[in-house]
């Protein structure tokens, strides 16, 4: 009688979940496992086969613990909490016992919420990838909710996200979006709207695409994935799906959407009165054509429609995120043409078919040719108009006590010949510009709610025109 485990999971480590290797145990002895997950242990009794061996696969177990949060507009990050999972095995043969631990304690390793299709395995692939299989160019709107995810598990201290934009003067712009110093999943929103408010200038200024970057704390670049914009043309609609790595990815459709909904009418006779029966499922779905798109994405598009995982309509008037489930798709997207379109539909998560209150309202590798694609990026600052006005009792000019709702303003005014000193006081403080040298828009940092006032000597300028991107 003898048991001896030829394969098994390393010890720490981490794998997807698809590729966590199996149990194999040469025995001529009955064998008892025991699975241990988040404080729920699994005992289960194998017979060895003619081969005298043993193969344990736990996969089926790890389902049910292993889960992606999605987005649902309440934190612009998500620290995923459910993404991966420790496990703890121990066997032991009917007639050796307790199989003994090689490092005096159980067989123990990782795995996350993540089907990896790779030659390289998931603990090294993590390290240089975001969780996604998304274009590496990808085109957005203003609209548009975009996230991406990934996974410190060894070294996370000092990890960036950044994001880098292009003047249309040439060069680059970087802007750091978060710093993290604790491992773990996260998933991050790097929609247009986050990052043009970052920029140094107005959109106007830039070329139309933006890069997302994840560093490590020597800012060596790990990952990265580029935004192409487009404009909104109105007829958008946006999915996120749950994708097959774990992450979050938004698919944005601008073709047709149908309602055609499932619906059953029974009627009965009450004395001398029919009425409508409640008795039957009326279920609200919808058919979505997703538009023309390049047929190097259909395999991405593939893996979202087919994942079976969390899934949700956002409504970019709203700004709300409704769970919905994909019912049947349709993809048959040829590579004869360089565009082609697939369509799916789905009907809501909720089984109450009642509208909600808001809805009355590929290939890896950069191409320039495709960053040139891009359109003019839309602006979503507002503005207020400051007019300078003689000092009542007193010499020079003045604008109004201004209280604006940002923190970033861009102050906007014509070059002059004639040089002069422009002051501004926030909080006590006092700075000042000359409009005959310095560069327009001038940018000025201010605390939420500090009042800001602009005084002259001279009456050089009318007035001051001041743009921001409102707190949100």
């Amino acid at each position: 009688m003898s048991v001896t485990i030829t394969q098994r999971p390393e010890y720490h480590g981490v794998y997807a979940k698809n590729t966590v290797p199996k149990f194999i145990i040469e025995t001529d002895e009955v064998i008892y496992a025991s699975l241990t997950i988040q404080g729920n242990t699994f005992s289960v009794q194998y017979q060895p086969d003619f081969n005298d061996k043993v193969e344990i696969d736990f996969s089926q177990i790890y389902a049910d613990y292993l889960k992606t949060t999605m987005p649902d507009g309440s934190s612009h990050v998500i620290s995923q909490q459910n993404t991966s999972i420790f496990c703890e095995a121990s066997f032991a043969g009917s007639v050796t016992g307790q199989i003994a631990y090689p490092l005096g304690y159980p067989w123990e390793w990782y795995v996350f919420n993540a089907t990896l299709n790779s030659a390289t395995a998931f603990s090294t692939w993590c390290r240089t990838n975001f969780l996604t299989n998304q274009p590496l160019e990808k085109y957005t709107t203003c609209d548009s909710p975009e996230w991406l995810t990934w996974v410190d598990y060894d070294t996370p201290a000092g990890r960036k996200l950044k994001a880098i934009l292009y003047p249309s003067t040439g060069g680059s712009e970087t802007q750091q979006l978060a710093t993290y110093n604790v491992g773990g999943c996260k998933t991050y929103n790097v929609s247009y709207n986050r990052v043009i408010a970052t920029a140094r200038y107005l959109p106007g200024r830039y070329k139309g695409y933006y890069d997302i970057i994840l560093t490590d704390s020597s800012n060596n670049e790990l990952a990265r994935q580029r935004y192409i914009y487009h404009e909104r043309s109105g007829k958008e609609h946006y999915y996120l799906f749950t994708n097959a790595l774990g992450g979050v990815d938004t698919l944005v459709c601008d073709g047709e959407n149908v309602l055609a909904p499932e619906t059953t009418h029974n009627i009965g006779r009450f004395d001398l009165q029919y009425k409508a029966l409640d008795d039957a499922d009326n279920n609200r779905k919808w058919s979505q054509q997703t538009g023309m798109m390049p047929h190097r994405w259909r395999s991405w598009l593939h893996e979202l429609l087919t994942s079976k995982r969390g899934t949700s309509l956002y409504d970019a008037e709203n700004l709300t995120y409704t769970d919905i489930v994909i019912t049947e798709s349709e993809i048959n997207m040829s590579d004869a043409n360089q565009l082609a379109s697939a369509s799916f539909s789905y009907m809501m998560a909720q089984v109450d078919s009642v509208m909600a209150d808001t809805e009355r309202a590929t290939d890896r590798s950069l191409h320039q040719s495709v960053a040139d694609e891009g359109e003019a990026m839309e602006d979503l600052t507002e503005g207020v108009v400051a007019e300078f006005s003689p000092v009542e009792g007193g010499q020079g000019y003045h604008t109004d006590e201004l209280e604006i709702d940002a923190t970033k303003l861009y102050v906007i005014f014509p070059q002059t010949e004639q040089h002069t000193t422009i002051s501004y006081q926030i909080k006590g403080a006092t700075y000042t510009f000359d409009p005959a040298t310095d560069e327009s828009p001038l940018i000025i940092d201010k605390a939420h709610h500090a009042p800001i006032q602009f005084t002259m000597a001279d009456n050089v300028l009318p007035e001051l025109e001041i743009r921001y991107y409102p707190i949100s």
